[in-house]
């Protein structure tokens, strides 16, 4: 078995400034470390292939506000889309 320290170290490192959370519908995301409550996940619809983690206006001193890329499994690619139209959402 190969030693596995170094892919750890560069996980760690990696991951220290991210960290998870959950969004209302119990989808699990990673996100920068300063995503918090009342945050938006956002998707843009056509051309977006990576969800957005802004902080509204009425959070951030009257401008909203980008915080991160982010990663949600379910949701990456375009799939965000598929899942709206399914609920009969635009």
């Amino acid at each position: 078995m190969r030693d596995l320290m170094p892919f750890r170290c560069n996980l760690l490192q990696t991951m220290c400034d991210y960290r998870t959370f959950l969004l209302d519908n119990t989808l699990c995301g990673l996100g920068s470390d300063n995503v918090g409550l009342g945050d938006r996940l956002c998707v843009l619809v056509d051309g977006g292939r990576t969800p957005f983690v802004i902080r509204p206006a009425e959070l951030e001193d009257g401008m909203g506000a980008f915080l991160s890329d982010a990663f949600v499994r379910d949701i990456m690619s375009g799939q965000a889309a598929d899942h709206m139209e399914q609920d009969g959402k635009t």
